[in-house]
């Protein structure tokens, strides 16, 4: 496992016990841990000490702990201990991006292969890697949304249609055929990058797709769900900026 050096701290929310929540150094299992996330820079090489001083910027995110979380089994570490923050490492360029959305806001992150800290570019107790970030709002609907997006970008028009309101999802842009048809075509598949709600039953929505290599969407909708019998289902999708 390469444990490469990023710039991003969270505080994580955890249960506790003695230690509190406690997870394997380098488990593959995911972890979902939660708080309220904040950026911050911090002194890189050479000094680690002051970037005013001609110490290279690196840029953080924080998540303020509710309480902390335990680690055991690192045999650099070579003993179990619990901390109040993690350094995170996001798998990938959508996770980056997810974690400036939702600056200064309520999150979950799902972490996975936490090891302790062996480096000045370690700027927490505990690292590890985060798979997805989401709001920790309790605004119902949004899982569906997500749900929604994550089925566009795996290319199933089929799963998608589940979520959307029935007599949307038979025929038209909502149906089965026509979102597999596009989305699972697409040359870039589409990322989910963002839901953030609007208001109780409207949520902003943050996404990426390239339909060629000349022709990238960053594209943002506003999503409105109705409480059906079967739960909440998307009931329109309006684009914001034509894509």
């Amino acid at each position: 496992m390469l444990r490469t050096a990023y710039g991003v701290i969270i505080y994580a929310f955890a249960s506790t016990a003695a230690y509190g929540q406690c997870i394997q150094a380098d488990s593959p299992d995911p972890v979902e841990v939660s708080g309220t996330l904040q950026f911050q820079i911090f002194a890189g090489p050479p000094g680690f000490k002051d970037v005013k001083k001609g110490d290279k910027a690196l840029p953080t995110y924080t998540l303020q702990l509710h309480s902390p979380l335990c680690l055991s089994g690192d045999e650099l570490v070579g003993k179990t201990f619990s901390a109040d923050r993690i350094h995170i490492i996001p798998e990938d360029e959508a996770v980056e991006r997810r974690l400036g959305e939702f600056n200064g806001q309520e999150v979950r992150l799902t972490v996975v292969r936490a090891f302790g800290m062996h480096t000045g570019f370690h700027k927490a107790p505990i690292i590890a890697y985060t798979q997805s970030v989401s709001s920790n709002e309790s605004d119902e609907g949004m899982t569906t949304v997500e749900a929604f997006y994550l089925a566009l970008a795996a290319g199933s028009g089929t799963e998608a249609a589940k979520f959307i309101i029935p007599e949307k999802r038979m025929k038209g842009p909502f149906s089965a055929q026509v979102m597999t048809r596009f989305y699972g075509n697409l040359y870039e598949p589409l990322s989910l990058i963002s839901v953030k709600p609007l208001q109780s039953n409207q949520f902003m929505v943050h996404y990426r797709f390239r339909q060629s290599p000349n022709n990238t969407c960053n594209g943002r909708a506003i999503v409105t769900v109705e409480m059906r019998n079967e739960g909440h289902l998307i009931q329109s999708i309006r684009s914001v900026n034509g894509c």
